[in-house]
């Protein structure tokens, strides 16, 4: 679990959480129950809409407070950086003085090397990264889900009222109107908002390019590029399909499982840059390690990528052979 104290982060993360309370409170005390009385559908409505907001706070609280795939810190040492030849793809922090895998980039806001980083997002007060983008994105799902299923509310109960009412406007209550043209508001910024997020974080599963690797993609000059960075330019390429990518981030569960904001209830899918990210400690704490020579008695660096490198080759050997990647 992470939290950052930033005061921008926690003020997002308060009125987000504030937001949808009041639109909870406007549509059932003063939409819902008093439009629909005691009626079934009353009922069914405002379990629904609750329904759908707790999963939003509930999914929200995850992207927050879950570790978006920050790497260990082991600083190395300027001999250490000299003499450790970095298999293809990894690269080290300027900043944190690590041994980074593919596709890792430093958050200058977390201060911290996260894995397959897509961006800082001030909502949640934290970086979407490859263990909490599955919350982020459901977060996303359920604002836009909530948005629409309250300007629909709006309509129904505004409509019931005017039939109800006639042509006697008098008992118009000023107050329920102030605030549903609030929430009217909120709705439509806020699902535009998400709407156009959302297609970004579509584009970022099915192309497989993160954020932050589509602008230095187009930012950076091609012959500047990291190959950890963008791995279209001589980096980590991967042809998989789209459902094993969207498998990657929400795991190798039902679809239905897609939109619970839990821990995997299933076999999470095979991440090969996680793979990869176990051994960072491997990597930036065996270089230079003392291994004594009895017939020489001296002492020997260890090979750090002849042990990545094997290490790579087994992953690759067990994710041909698994059986999720034969299918798709």
């Amino acid at each position: 679990m992470v939290f950052r104290l930033d005061p921008c982060g926690i003020s997002c993360i308060l009125l987000t959480q504030l937001l949808v309370l009041y639109s909870d409170y406007v549509v059932v005390f003063h939409l819902v129950l008093p439009v629909l009385k005691n009626s079934l559908w009353a009922i069914v409505n405002t379990l629904c809409f609750n329904i759908v907001a707790s999963l939003l706070l509930f999914s929200h609280l995850c992207a927050v407070l879950t570790d978006p795939g920050l790497i260990p810190l082991h600083r190395c040492t300027a001999n250490q950086l000299n003499t450790v030849q970095k298999p293809g793809g990894w690269t080290t922090c300027n900043k944190c003085g690590i041994h980074r895998p593919p596709r890792a980039h430093h958050c200058r806001i977390c201060r911290r090397c996260v894995r397959r980083m897509d961006h800082h997002c001030p909502w949640i007060n934290n970086c979407v990264g490859e263990c909490n983008q599955k919350y982020f994105i459901q977060f996303l799902i359920y604002v836009g889900i909530l948005c629409v299923y309250a300007l629909t509310l709006v309509i129904i109960c505004r409509a019931m009222i005017s039939v109800g009412l006639k042509d006697d406007t008098t008992n118009a209550d000023v107050v329920v109107v102030a605030h549903t043209v609030v929430l009217v508001a909120i709705s439509c910024l806020f699902g535009l908002f998400i709407l156009a997020i959302l297609s970004d974080q579509y584009k970022s599963i099915v192309e497989d390019t993160t954020a932050v690797e589509y602008w230095k993609l187009r930012v950076v000059p091609s012959h500047s590029l990291d190959t950890e960075a963008c791995p279209g330019e001589g980096g980590f390429q991967r042809k998989l399909s789209k459902l094993t990518l969207f498998r990657e981030v929400f795991g190798s569960g039902p679809f239905y499982s897609w939109l619970l904001p839990c821990a995997y209830l299933f076999k999470p899918y095979p991440k090969y840059y996680t793979n990869l990210s176990n051994i960072i400690h491997d990597v930036n704490c065996s270089v230079n390690t003392p291994q004594v020579n009895h017939n020489l008695d001296n002492k020997t660096t260890v090979p750090v990528s002849s042990v990545v490198s094997s290490t790579m080759a087994t992953l690759e050997t067990d994710s041909s052979s698994d059986s999720s990647f034969s299918h798709y």
